[in-house]
């Protein structure tokens, strides 16, 4: 430290030596050299003076400068600055402290910094402060204004150490957090309120749920009921199907008996033809007996059995039996009405088209044909034609003058299936029958054509 001010010294006598040798070095002087020398030494001096006072200036506006900056950086600064000592005294405080705190500066000063923390955190940051080491740590605590009234912060707090390394000084951070607070508090309500709402609704989907399995339990039970019920009636009604077939065997069976013994042949052929179509009715409740379905038989089947039950009855070898039988599902009601005039046709032709014992076939096609439809779709229109290569019909024989019952029988079934009829006696006798009924299923996939 003396070196240096020795160092100044010399400094300000040579700047001061060097300007008053450029003062003097123009200048004529005839005082004594004693004189002289007093002169040189008080201008010196006073050089040395106005140059530290300029000196003294500059520093005086850098330290100015220095207070701006210090005023900028911590009185100015955003969040609060304070200096206190061990015993919590609060000796330094910037602006922001007293705004926080809602009281003057000044008044800040000397107080006890826990004057301002709640009584509630007062155990926790003198425990704190205690606790702190060289690196700096933060707390949230409850601080209170001037006017009593409490703000959450955040303080940070770093020690000030002596040469011992003992601390001697605290400087604290100040953050109001309140708004923070209050944000996390809205947010814990606001989380807590969906939680109510996510278990209230959990609640409700768990009601619906046991609700929901109540009324499934129901209804399988109601189910189970129902395919008991369902089964139940399945199996009565495979038993009257099986009844009436029983009796219309007997029945079938008593007439056949009948005919064996009557001996007029206009009776006999009378009792046949009504046992031929007690038998066509038979067949149809031996099918549905039979059947998985109990109000569908496969048609081709049905007629297969028909036919060969008539060609049987009959039992004429000079007549031959022809059949191609397309493979199809119908309904029983029009199954029924489709063999009765198949029965009433092959009949016929037995008795009639093949006289003396001529030689003949009879010929039974059931077959299905696609159009385009003005949609563009496949529409399905079935034939049914019994055919043969007999003497025909007699000369003047009228269909629309007959009043035989097997042709009313014919005419009346064919209009209630909406089915076109046409008749040739051409080469025999064609009988051609067809109709359009989606009811009509075609099941090519159970078995080919029935054809002989």
């Amino acid at each position: 430290m003396i070196n240096n001010n020795q160092n100044r010294l010399n400094e300000l006598r040579s700047k001061a030596e060097s300007f008053l040798r450029q003062k003097n070095s123009s200048q004529q002087n005839e005082t004594s050299l004693e004189d002289q020398k007093i002169i040189y030494e008080l201008e010196l001096r006073q050089v040395e003076l106005e140059i530290q006072n300029q000196e003294l200036e500059e520093a005086q506006k850098a330290l100015k400068l220095s207070k701006e900056n210090y005023f900028n950086l911590f009185d100015m600064a955003p969040v609060g600055y304070l200096t206190i000592n061990k015993d919590c005294i609060i000796y330094e405080a910037n602006l922001m402290v007293a705004s926080l705190f809602k009281i003057d500066r000044k008044k800040i000063l000397e107080k006890s910094f826990l004057d301002f923390v709640d009584d509630s955190c007062k155990d926790t940051f003198t425990k704190y402060i205690k606790d702190i080491s060289q690196k700096t740590s933060s707390l949230n605590i409850d601080l209170k204004k001037n006017d009593g009234t409490l703000f959450g912060a955040q303080i940070a707090i770093s020690s000030v150490h002596n040469l011992d390394f003992s601390p001697e000084n605290y400087f604290v951070t100040i953050i109001d957090i309140s708004s923070l607070k209050q944000s996390e508090d809205n947010l814990k309500k606001h989380r807590d309120s969906l939680e109510d709402m996510v278990n209230a609704r959990t609640l409700e989907i768990n009601m619906i749920n046991e609700k929901l399995k109540r009324e499934i339990s129901e209804r399988e039970k109601t189910e189970e009921k129902i395919k008991h019920s369902v089964a139940q009636k399945e199996l009565l009604l495979r038993e009257i199907h099986h009844r009436v077939k029983n009796n219309l065997s007997i029945v079938s069976g008593l007439l056949k008996l009948y005919s064996h013994k009557e001996k007029d042949e206009k009776i006999k052929n009378i009792l046949k033809e009504i046992e031929l179509r007690i038998d066509a009715m038979m067949f149809i409740h031996d099918r549905l007996y039979i059947s998985s379905e109990f109000d569908k038989i496969p048609f081709d089947v049905y007629l297969d059995k028909l036919i060969t039950n008539i060609s049987s009855s009959f039992n004429q070898k000079n007549i031959k039996i022809k059949k191609f039988l397309f493979p199809a599902t119908i309904n029983s009601e029009k199954a029924l009405s489709c063999g009765l005039i198949i029965n009433e046709l092959i009949t016929n032709c037995y008795k009639h088209a093949f006289p003396n014992g001529r030689e003949g076939y009879i010929s039974i096609a059931f077959s299905i044909e696609n159009i385009k439809s003005q949609e563009n779709q496949d529409s399905p229109i079935w034939h049914l034609s019994i055919s043969d290569n007999g003497v025909g019909l007699p000369k003047g024989f009228s269909v629309e003058n007959n009043n035989s019952l097997g042709m009313n029988i014919i005419m009346l079934l064919s209009k209630q299936m909406k089915a076109s009829v046409k008749i040739s006696a051409s080469n025999g006798l064609s009988f051609n029958m067809t109709f359009s009924d989606l009811s009509i299923e075609r099941s090519i996939s159970e078995h080919p054509p029935l054809f002989t």
